[in-house]
């Protein structure tokens, strides 16, 4: 295993996140924008189900189209769009034209998850997200030098867990180890430095939608209150 990530592991598996109160008197969308946007914010889970046993199968349907995600900076770590330029281009690119690609047919029901259920209007990239068995992630953040400080609704992804090891950690920086488990859907605050390691012989699957909320956003921050107050 990485020492690098056994290391950022060890040093922060044990913290415990304090959720951050939000303040009384805003609305719904401002309440949710405070909380997304506050420095201390790490991750919600989110009150929103899906069909985990149609989801695993679908999933195994496209077990055959994953690539290498970022490969300097893990082991194990592939992915493959759903929603995207194409299957196989899982990084942004200035001239992505995201579509749904031909994995949709193959995954139908997770396909008309994101297309309607899910409060969004539209996405950048969904991936499929694999993590081997084994296999890691360094630790790192998502925060382009054009976005710090940047006031943020919209843009996030949402992390949904397919198939979960019990011994595979996603961990923050000072926040812990997110409480993932199988058919559990998760906002997690990438801004901050995040590792993953799996210590099991078994692959972890997730997805991610990186969501465009725009006409929705009422919808989404409801969603993301009412979650974060149960």
């Amino acid at each position: 295993m990485n020492q690098e990530v056994l290391e950022f592991y060890n040093k922060n598996k044990d913290c415990v996140y304090t959720p951050p109160a939000i303040p009384n008197g805003l609305s719904t969308v401002d309440a949710a924008r405070w909380l997304l946007n506050h420095p201390d914010f790490a991750w919600i889970e989110l009150d929103i189900p899906f069909d985990l046993l149609t989801w695993k199968q679908e999933a195994a349907a496209v077990k055959d189209y994953y690539v290498a995600h970022r490969p300097t900076d893990g082991a194990g770590w592939e992915s493959c769009c759903l929603h995207g330029d194409s299957i196989t281009s899982t990084v942004e690119s200035p001239d992505d034209v995201y579509k749904w690609t031909k994995l949709a047919t193959l995954a139908p029901t997770i396909t008309e998850f994101w297309r309607t259920t899910f409060p969004s209007e539209t996405y950048k990239r969904v991936r499929f997200m694999k993590v081997a068995a084994n296999g890691y992630i360094v630790p790192h953040n998502d925060l382009p030098e054009d976005e710090q400080g940047h006031d943020r609704l919209t843009g996030w992804p949402i992390n949904l867990a397919i198939m979960q090891p019990n011994n595979c950690h996603f961990v923050l920086e000072r926040f812990g180890i997110v409480p993932f488990e199988e058919g559990k859907v998760f906002l997690i605050n990438i801004k901050h430095n995040h590792a993953v390691i799996n210590f099991s012989n078994q692959d972890r699957i997730h997805m991610i939608g990186t969501s465009l909320f725009g006409n929705r956003a009422e919808d989404f921050a409801k969603l993301v209150i009412e979650s974060y107050s149960k």
